[in-house]
């Protein structure tokens, strides 16, 4: 039996999912050696009644007594679940806990492409702030390689996050060789990116782990030749309209006529 040492219980509201009304729906998040699960708590309510930092509904009337209870019933289920595990000397883990609370959780992401998906749309929704477009355009195309391989390969338009195993990435890195335009690198970028997401899968709590670990990212390396004296005198003539160039250009012509 492998225990952990805390869950952390707390109740969240997804503003990001507010309807017409105003009201967004309450989520339990479970958190535990820097993982989490989300379920939803099936409850909807105002954003104006949620109290951030009691984790519960704002007021005394019988509306807010009674969600505030279902909310206490269900702190009482996590340890019930907790309990269970305990006395059956099973596994200890987050997603052992989830799946014995009879909560909702058809929200939950468990595909390989609604979870890439997912994790696109919080990076475009963070474009200039910590991510570039180039960024979110390369997982993008990931997403879309994705797509097309998984119906090619596996003849299906999605697959369990469980699904991607080292047969699964070997499988992948062929396919990218063979039907696209992608060379060694390439390729490498497509699945280092899978990686990458698979990991966030796992901070999210939508998997415990995956097989990725033990694929080998090669990236193979390209040894530059040197600027000709004629390419060089190109570059000294050229003139660009932003200045910024102009000066990247001097700095560059002096780095290069300058002794080592």
């Amino acid at each position: 039996m492998t225990a952990i040492k805390r869950i952390k219980v707390q109740f969240i509201l997804r503003e990001d999912r507010t309807d017409e009304k105003g009201d967004a729906p309450i989520y339990l998040r479970l958190t535990s050696n820097k993982k989490r699960v989300l379920l939803s708590a099936e409850k909807k309510i105002s954003i104006k009644r949620w109290n951030n930092k009691e984790q519960k509904v704002i007021g005394k009337d019988k509306f807010a007594e009674s969600i505030n209870q279902y909310l206490e019933q269900i702190k009482v289920k996590v340890q019930e679940a907790i309990n269970q595990l305990y006395i059956e000397k099973k596994s200890i883990s987050l997603l052992a806990v989830k799946n014995l609370l009879s909560l909702d959780t058809t929200a939950e992401v468990t595909t390989v492409l609604t979870a890439t998906q997912m994790h696109n749309e919080e990076m475009y929704s963070l474009i200039g702030r910590k991510f570039t477009y180039g960024n979110y355009k390369n997982y993008k195309t990931t997403y879309k390689h994705l797509v097309t391989f998984i119906k090619d390969e596996f003849r299906c338009n999605d697959l369990p996050l469980t699904e991607v195993t080292l047969s699964f990435a070997h499988k992948f890195e062929k396919w990218l060789l063979l039907k696209t335009k992608s060379n060694n690198n390439g390729a490498m970028k497509h699945l280092q990116r899978l990686k990458k997401i698979l990991n966030r899968s796992i901070q999210l709590g939508f998997i415990e782990k995956h097989q990725l670990h033990g694929f080998h990212i090669s990236f193979e390396k390209h040894e530059r030749g040197y600027l000709s004296p004629y390419e060089i005198e190109l570059i000294e003539r050229s003139s660009f309209s932003l200045k910024s160039l102009n000066l990247v250009r001097d700095v560059f012509l002096f780095q290069s006529s300058s002794p080592l």
